[in-house]
């Protein structure tokens, strides 16, 4: 039987969020669940419901309402779930990826856009997590 991951695509941009499902539904196929959030205050509605156990968060970081740090903040705190977190960016500056790696529960940041490079990373995160 193979394992189907949830992930929750965080990310104000719809073309982005439209890319990333399709890149996504392509190299997972139907290995994959896929759900949106446009900033981080509906992400975290999203994880507050529990109606999902979230494997992986794909997080931007420039977002209205909720930047994805304002997030991380507030999903450090343990309350929301224990799926990782990789972080997307337009602009990388080294002074967000140390910030953004300094919180646990990230594992990557990545410049914008996702690749297939970007993507079997992230699946052998999803992989180990799931064997351990």
């Amino acid at each position: 039987m193979s394992l189907v991951y949830n992930i929750l695509l965080v990310d104000d941009n719809e073309t982005e969020q439209f890319f990333n499902k399709i890149i996504f539904e392509k190299h997972f196929g139907d290995n994959v669940s896929l759900y949106s959030a446009y900033d981080g205050l509906e992400a975290i509605e999203k994880l507050s419901h529990g109606d999902v156990k979230f494997d992986c968060i794909v997080l931007d970081v420039s977002m209205p309402r909720m930047n994805g740090f304002e997030f991380l903040e507030e999903y450090s705190k343990g309350a929301l779930g224990d799926a990782f977190i990789v972080m997307l960016s337009s602009t990388l500056h080294q002074e967000e990826k140390d910030k953004a790696i300094s919180y646990d529960q990230v594992l990557e940041f990545f410049s914008k856009p996702m690749d297939a490079e970007k993507l079997g990373i992230l699946t052998a995160h999803l992989e180990a997590q799931k064997s351990a």
